[in-house]
């Protein structure tokens, strides 16, 4: 079902859910035409979602709900929200003398990404990358699998063109690792959105 409305409409509605305590996510980003957009979504009972982009309301059911294919352009530095809520934050910093204090959510990558056009996107099938130790080409699913993730269809990839740099908060791409010789990298941290 899709309910045409002005934004206003949209968002006061979708603020009256939050007031009654159902989930609701909000998440806002640029499009890969660089348009920007915002995302809200509120579960309701019965597996029925409301989603708004703020000029429209749809009401869907979980069950029929397909994962939709997404891709959303990161500034460097900047920061974006991924439709699951989670926000990743980019800065170029000094090369940190320790590059081992690293965890799931926070990796350092080379500075030739500097000047690049980086982006987050779903998995799609037939997707590959070569891992941190291996120059061998692994398919993403299969990696995903040994990290026992559950849902891979709609997994966040951050990409460059056409390589897979981070399989975002499990594994990152050999070529995107720090060399020695760098002055500066790229910091990527990511966290849950507290809303």
């Amino acid at each position: 079902i899709h309910f045409f409305c002005i934004p206003t409409i949209a968002f006061c509605f979708i603020n009256y859910l939050s007031l009654l305590k159902f989930n609701i996510i909000f998440a806002h980003g640029v499009t890969d035409t660089g348009k920007r957009y915002i995302l809200e979504l509120a579960h309701l009972p019965g597996d029925i979602i409301i989603r708004s982009t703020g000029k429209s309301i749809f009401l869907e059911s979980k069950l029929n709900n397909k994962s939709e294919n997404y891709k959303i352009f990161l500034p460097i530095p900047g920061e974006i929200f991924l439709p699951s809520g989670e926000k990743i934050t980019s800065k170029i910093i000094n090369k940190p003398t320790n590059l081992k204090l690293v965890n799931k959510n926070n990796i350092y990558i080379s500075s030739n990404y500097i000047d690049k056009k980086l982006f987050i996107r779903n998995r799609i099938n037939g997707d590959k990358m070569s891992p941190f130790g291996t120059d061998k080409k692994i398919r993403v699913k299969k990696l995903l699998s040994d990290y026992k993730v559950s849902v891979k269809s709609n997994y966040p990839l951050l990409c460059s063109e056409n390589e897979i740099i981070w399989l975002i908060g499990l594994r990152q791409s050999n070529k995107s690792v720090v060399l020695k010789t760098e002055k500066k990298v790229i910091e990527l941290l990511v966290s849950k959105n507290s809303v």
